[in-house]
């Protein structure tokens, strides 16, 4: 074997030794993620979730009524969390409201919960709605952390 034989062949190793190890660091790399809750499978959905917004209710597609409630948990900028409910279709906003978070201390998450009243006559039963819960940014004011949620207006005879 001559010695540009062996080169080539100690190079085609370290280039096969540096892809094995890129591999192994891109399979490793979502548990740097530690302080988002893992949520394995189970029997019911998995809550959407954003880096700092976990949102428990409602469900990706739900049917809701008039009146529902929403809840998650959030890491975000003085413990408010952002909540805009619009018309997926024309853009429509029905209402916006901030919530609270329980967090005892500033980097930890906290619960949010709040209820929805949609009063508006002219919703009409199948609308598609846009749930987004997400956080203002005290660096520039911009939305971030957005999780943006399908859901279809059902509504509730009396």
């Amino acid at each position: 074997m001559k010695h540009t034989d062996a080169s080539k062949w100690i190079l085609i190793a370290i280039v096969a030794l540096l892809v094995l190890v890129g591999l192994a660091y891109s399979i490793q790399k979502p548990q740097m993620f530690t302080n988002i809750p893992f949520i394995g499978p189970s029997a019911t959905p998995t809550p959407l979730a954003s880096t700092n917004i976990v949102l428990t209710s409602p469900r990706l597609n739900e049917h809701v009524s008039q009146q529902f409630h929403i809840t998650g948990k959030a890491r975000v900028f003085e413990s408010v969390v952002n909540i805009r409910l619009k018309n997926k279709l024309t853009g429509k906003i029905y209402g916006e409201v901030a919530a609270r978070t329980d967090a005892q201390d500033a980097g930890q998450f906290g619960d949010f919960q709040t209820g929805v009243l949609l009063n508006d006559p002219k919703l009409q039963p199948g609308t598609e709605l846009l749930l987004e819960v997400y956080q203002i940014s005290a660096k520039d004011g911009s939305e971030v952390d957005k999780i943006s949620v399908p859901l279809v207006f059902t509504p509730t005879v009396d």
